[in-house]
């Protein structure tokens, strides 16, 4: 068999001089199979076609999904809106990367094109999504409202009230009454414009009709409150300049003043940017920019749809015409390829053997580390590129070879190649500025001289520490210290590869000072364990250290330990008086008081508020009360300046002594906390020292004291129980529902309400411990129910510490797992206030719980000032009307606006509405009147325990879990 490539070729030319004549005939053949192979083209064709016409159908959903979502503004438009644009941005590519358009070059730019604009699209649409992600962001005035307008109404509010009460206090003077009658005139006066500016921003969203009609009634309606708010505040003012108004009532008309004056200012440019067509950010992106988009992307499709029209045309006279010359030129080339077999022998043989051969050479040769070229004078093009590309091969390679030491010096890390003995081969420029050597100095030589550890360390030496089957890992980091040329230690991060070849081992260390990182993380460690305003140690790193030292003393400490609790007696009075401003002065100078009194071994901290600790090492009793009493008279003497006003602040301490017989820091805590109080009761300004007998008098304290122990054995030994309230169906006067209430039993069996507990429980963190007992105990006994009432429904409230936590999905999840309840027989509630304050998390938990198949609803809606303007952007269900509104709606008529207005704004968002405390017949009757889906309250029913609550319902029967009622 021949082996050379001359050999080769003869036997190859004389198969295919013997094979032509055969090979005309059969292509006279295939000739006629043209036709399939049209038919194949055509086939192409239409895949392509079908591609086409599958970016098209997704273009007009996707744009369908981008116009509906700023109208829907849920989770799973959302979602839709993301696959969608996903969808129709791979089509695109697919569409550009088609088999059937290589051979179409302007086909082939027209989808390029179309990539580049859903690209865009994709761009544009992200912006669009997180403008609609945020109120602020989409309603440029919502800032305004929240930040401006709210405070205003709230300090209005405050002044107006004060001075109501100090002429209700004053009504035996002879023009108090008259001032009082227009002081309460004013105040509903207030609070009507309040509302029309509410239903003001309601209208915005055209939600009642016209947008611009509505709005213009509303601020109408609003001006001829305000106006009679100027007049009664120029009444007002007649007075204070006729003498007639008291102290308070002079302070708080200038107040009311100087707010009504600001409060315009800051609605005018609510007004503004509400009236204009930029009240809301989204539109312009739609209108501006993914509109003109679509446009063109539409544009591009119908130049591609008329141009392949065209193609399929010009395929069909093609494949004609094919088979017309096809034969012929078959036939000619059978004789023409026997000569030009002969003489590309020859050519063959002179100009491209021999020059490949010598290539060949140069290229063995170049691999040995020899120096040599081809010697050769081209005769063709080929062979010439041939030789041209081997020269640009050793550029190449001799320029990766300087890219890479260009690379190596200029990496931020120090990089050291060693090889097995610690011989340096490698010394980057990052690593000599590091120890202070050059490379000339540094390769060649041991790397214990060149990088030395610092004595006493784990690692002997480098060149060990390289060798270390830990540092083998991949990825696997360690700290040293090392030292530099001159002396100076630092510490260095290393990292080590393993680098084996056939011959030899070596060792590749990337090195880096780390001591700025370090100082970073420690900075970023003070600033989680001190308060921000006085620089103290924190509530979580003071329980932390509490904690540590009750475990020592467990473990049979000698040493005694102390706590003091030390409550500022008249901070609640700076705050409300001064402000808070002058609150946190009085804290910053009563910290550095408190610091220079005390030993530098002690802990003091801030646990919030006004209330400060002191832990204390190494004591006794003796020295513990001397202390406490020198802290007492040093703020006793305390007295805080502000503004020309002077407070004495003072405080109470509660002094707690422990060592072996401490029991956890709970108990610790509860002991300082009840002293703390006892000497608040003795008149304040006192010291007490907890002893045995003040367990005692812990019922007659404040009820939040002392229970984090009961509320824990509570929930050990199922102490808690729920009793339920019936709520009227108010369209078929159905009680098809109840809400369950929490309560808890003593030993004794007495059952004790959750006012009792709830605020201890919130202040020992024991919420979230409540809400899984409750949430537990709920859905079991939802589960034995459902197998007689099918319909049955339970509603859970939810505390703010459950609001956000993976683990209590985790809790739900499983308890609906283990006790076989279906997620849509469960509707979980959280309130307005934790709702507002937590906006982020309770947007996404909320959305989580919808996800799996619970319902949500608000609770307490309406307490705060935006809540229309959150409403639509939470994912509830149903919202309750929170009952200070509700209580008395058939004998106020302003409380009877509002509700109606809230009803109505809820229903136009598709939300149904429950009235809370509804006391009265007459309640009932208007609430059936404006449309109120559901009524609760004492005169629908008391509240019973859960075991003998009804056990049949018509239509559906719901339980809300609640810790409050």
């Amino acid at each position: 068999m021949a082996k050379s490539i001359r050999a080769r070729f003869l036997l190859t030319a004389a198969l295919v001089v013997a094979l032509s004549l055969p090979a005309a005939l059969y292509t006279q053949y295939r000739v006629r199979l043209l036709t399939q192979e049209s038919f194949q083209l055509m086939q192409e064709d239409q895949d392509l076609d079908w591609t086409f016409d599958s970016l098209t159908d997704s273009l007009q959903v996707t744009e369908s999904a981008i116009y509906q979502y700023p109208l829907m503004l849920d989770a799973k438009s959302y979602r839709n809106i993301l696959v969608r644009l996903a969808e129709v941005k791979l089509q695109a590519r697919q569409l550009s990367e088609h088999y059937a358009l290589r051979r179409h070059p302007l086909l082939r730019d027209f989808a390029a094109n179309l990539v580049f604009a859903m690209q865009r699209l994709d761009e544009e649409t992200q912006k669009l999504l997180t403008v609609l992600s945020d109120v602020e962001t989409r309603f440029p005035a919502a800032a305004i409202l929240l930040n401006d307008l709210q405070p205003g109404n709230v300090a209005f509010l405050e002044a107006v009230d004060l001075a109501i009460a100090e002429a209700v206090g004053m009504e035996d003077q002879p023009d108090q009454p008259v001032i009082l009658q227009a002081l309460n005139e004013l105040r509903y006066a207030w609070a009507q414009q309040i509302s029309s500016v509410r239903v003001f921003v309601a209208n915005r969203s055209g939600l009642f009709g016209d947008p611009e009609a509505s709005m213009a009634n509303n601020l109408r309606n609003r001006e001829i409150y305000i106006d009679r708010v100027d007049e009664l505040l120029v009444e007002l003012e007649s007075y204070r300049k006729l003498g007639k108004l008291d102290f308070q009532q002079r302070e708080s008309l200038e107040k009311m003043q100087e707010i009504r004056l600001q409060y315009e200012s800051d609605f005018q440019r609510a007004v503004d940017i509400y009236t204009s067509n930029n009240w809301r950010a989204d539109l312009p992106i739609l209108r501006n920019e993914i509109r003109p988009i679509l446009d063109q992307a539409w544009g591009i499709l119908d130049l591609m749809k008329r141009e392949m029209d065209g193609l399929s045309e010009q395929n069909v006279i093609r494949t004609l015409d094919t088979a017309d010359t096809l034969s012929t030129v078959i036939w000619v080339f059978t004789a023409f390829i026997a000569t030009t077999l002969l003489l590309a022998y020859l050519m063959f043989e002179r100009v491209i053997r021999r020059p490949i051969l010598d290539v060949t050479r140069a290229l063995e040769a170049h691999g040995k580390g020899e120096n040599y070229l081809p010697a050769l004078a081209p005769r063709t093009q080929e062979t010439a590129v041939l030789v041209k590309a081997f020269l640009r091969m050793q550029d190449q390679v001799q320029s990766r070879q300087t890219r890479l030491e260009s690379i190596l010096d200029n990496a931020a890390e120090g990089i050291i190649t060693l090889d097995e003995n610690g011989i340096i081969e490698t010394f980057s420029r990052a690593a000599q500025q590091l120890f202070g050597y050059c490379a000339e100095e540094a390769i060649g030589r041991p790397v214990m001289v060149i990088v030395p550890l610092s004595p006493g360390g784990v690692f002997p030496g480098f060149l060990e520490l390289c060798k270390s089957p830990s540092m083998s890992v991949s990825g696997h980091e360690t700290t040293v210290t090392a030292l530099r040329r001159d002396g100076s230690d630092f510490p260095m991060s290393v990292k080590v590869s393993k680098l084996e070849t056939e011959a030899r081992t070596l060792y590749i260390a990337l090195v880096d000072d780390i001591g700025e990182r370090m100082a970073m993380m420690e900075n970023l460690r003070r600033m989680a364990e001190h308060d921000s305003l006085t620089g103290l140690y924190n509530r979580q790193y003071f329980l932390n250290e509490l904690e540590r030292v009750v475990e020592n003393a467990r473990r049979g400490s000698p040493r005694e330990y102390a706590l003091l609790y030390i409550d500022l007696d008249n901070f609640k009075f700076v705050n409300d008086t001064l402000g808070h401003m002058a609150g946190d002065q009085v804290l910053v100078e009563v910290t550095e008081m408190l610091s220079q009194r005390n030993r530098k071994s002690d802990l003091l901290a801030r646990l919030g508020g006004d209330e400060f600790a002191l832990l204390i090492y190494d004591t006794n009793e003796s020295e513990v009360m001397q202390a406490a009493e020198a802290h007492r008279r040093l703020l006793a003497d305390y007295v805080f300046k502000y503004e020309g006003k002077a407070i004495q602040i003072g405080c109470s301490i509660g002094v707690s002594l422990f060592g072996r017989s401490v029991v956890n820091k709970e108990d610790l805590l509860m002991q300082a906390d009840i002293a703390c109080h006892i000497a608040k009761r003795s008149g304040r300004n006192c010291v007490h020292l907890y002893e045995a007998d003040d367990q005692q008098d812990l019922a007659a304290m404040s009820e939040d004291m002392g229970w984090a122990r009961r509320i824990k054995e509570a929930i050990s030994r199922d102490q808690f129980s729920l009793v339920s309230q019936p709520i009227m169906d108010l369209k078929t006067g159905k009680m098809n529902r109840h809400e369950v209430l929490l309560r808890m039993r003593n030993e004794d069996g007495h059952v004790i309400q959750p006012a009792g507990f709830i605020s201890a429980a919130e202040r020992f963190g024991l919420m979230r411990a409540i809400d899984r007992w409750v949430i537990d105990h709920a859905i079991e006994a939802l589960g034995h129910r459902l197998k007689k009432q099918p319909d049955l429904h339970f509603s859970i409230n939810l505390s703010a510490e459950s609001i956000g936590e993976v683990s209590m999905l985790e809790v739900i999840t499983n308890a609906l797992q283990r006790h076989s309840v279906p997620p849509t027989a469960v509707t979980f509630e959280v309130t307005e206030t934790v709702a507002i304050a937590n906006l982020g998390a309770a947007l996404k938990f909320l959305e989580q719980l919808r996800a799996l198949g619970c319902r949500t609803a608000l609770d307490d809606f309406g307490v705060g000032y935006s809540s229309f303007a959150y409403l639509k952007d939470l994912p509830v269900d149903s919202v309750k009307i929170d009952g200070s509104f509700v209580r008395d709606i058939h004998r106020d008529a302003l409380q009877l606006a509002m509700v109606r207005s809230m009803n109505d704004i809820a229903h136009a968002m598709g939300k149904t509405t429950i009235a809370e405390y509804v006391d009265s017949e007459a309640c009932i009757a208007i609430l059936k009147e404006i449309g109120v889906d559901y009524a609760q309250g004492f005169h629908v029913g008391m509240p019973m325990p859960l075991n003998e609550a009804p056990e049949k319902g018509d239509d559906r029967k719901a339980e809300v879990v609640r810790l409050l009622k």
